[in-house]
């Protein structure tokens, strides 16, 4: 080999080191403060197990697609740079991605026609954890799929999306194993469902959620025999309320099912003002511990379904505010 082909092939830089991203910046330089990346999938491509990627603010448009490959207990974490607010608009997709840390970012895709949202493909061991997704018009808040596992969606912030009935939803599991959607706040889908699984999802957990005022219903539990159907659910200790929309055999409530497969269980949940005939309307769960009670919004009609001091919720749901 020669050394401008060794050059050539030499890492942005080593193990356990910090790429940057900017605007400003190029995919040809090193991904140092000095010399940033200019996009997101170039810096993930290229981050090593234990790197940390630094996102600069600024609008980020371009369709983000990577593979980034981590190790356990050293995993690739995208997060922003201190004091910044990146805003991603177009699509960002993980791709048979491993060990990744997805933190902090705003994924806002309110005039990028070509935004759709944020999705997983055939990957293990993901975090994404305390994003803002919002303002896409045709997709998935967070989409998971071919067959994923160890997929944590947790502290996220998913409202104001949709625009395609009963096809967009804040998330949306098809196929996946072990996946745990824990203390979301999903509200306003203007069209579809907080969170829906739609197929080979099994061993879901949905817990401690705050789960409002989407057009359909909170949650679906769905298969059929092309996907398979989601089997051992565990949908517990949720806020689901204000979902209005009381039509056809699956709106209006906060659980509900189609081949909903087996060992679902629904328990402990608060449920407020879902105009469906029954809060759970599946057969194949077993519902227990659930009550119907005011959860003491903040201030709903303006988006923030925060808690109240006083509410009667167990172990109150962090808050989150809809921006207009």
């Amino acid at each position: 080999m020669t050394i401008a082909s060794a050059l050539w092939l030499a890492p942005a830089a080593s193990a356990g080191s910090t790429l940057w991203v900017a605007r400003s910046g190029s995919d040809s330089a090193r991904g140092t403060a000095a010399r940033p990346f200019k996009t997101l999938d170039h810096a993930l491509e290229r981050a090593r197990p234990g790197q940390t990627i630094l996102v600069g603010g600024g609008t980020y448009p371009e369709l983000t697609e990577a593979s980034p490959r981590g190790r356990a207990g050293a995993p690739v974490t995208l997060r922003p740079a201190p004091g910044a607010h990146p805003v991603v608009s177009g699509g960002f997709k993980l791709i048979r991605a491993r060990h990744v840390r997805v933190t902090g970012m705003t994924f806002d895709g309110t005039g990028n026609r070509a935004g759709f949202g944020t999705s997983i493909w055939g990957s293990r061991d993901i975090l994404f954890s305390h994003n803002e997704i919002t303002g896409y018009r045709s997709a998935q808040g967070v989409l998971i799929k071919d067959r994923s596992s160890g997929i944590r969606v947790i502290g996220n912030h998913i409202h104001d999306l949709g625009a395609k009935t009963r096809f967009e939803h804040g998330i949306y599991c098809e196929s996946a194993r072990g996946t745990v959607i824990a203390d979301n706040v999903i509200h306003d889908i203007a069209t579809g469902y907080g969170i829906h699984l739609f197929g080979d999802c099994d061993g879901t957990r949905i817990v401690r959620n705050t789960i409002a005022h989407n057009g359909l219903s909170g949650i679906i539990i769905a298969g059929n025999d092309e996907r398979g159907e989601p089997d051992r659910t565990v949908i517990a200790r949720n806020v689901i309320a204000e979902h209005a929309v009381a039509a056809w055999s699956e709106y209006g409530f906060a659980v509900t099912e189609y081949q909903a497969g087996r060992g679902s269980v629904v328990r402990d949940n608060v449920f407020f003002r879902n105009a469906g005939r029954h809060n759970v309307d599946c057969d194949a769960c077993v519902a227990r511990g659930n009550v119907e009670r005011d959860p003491h919004f903040v201030d709903p009609a303006n988006g923030n379904y925060a808690l109240e001091g006083d509410s009667p919720v167990p172990g109150r749901i962090s808050a989150a505010r809809r921006r207009r």
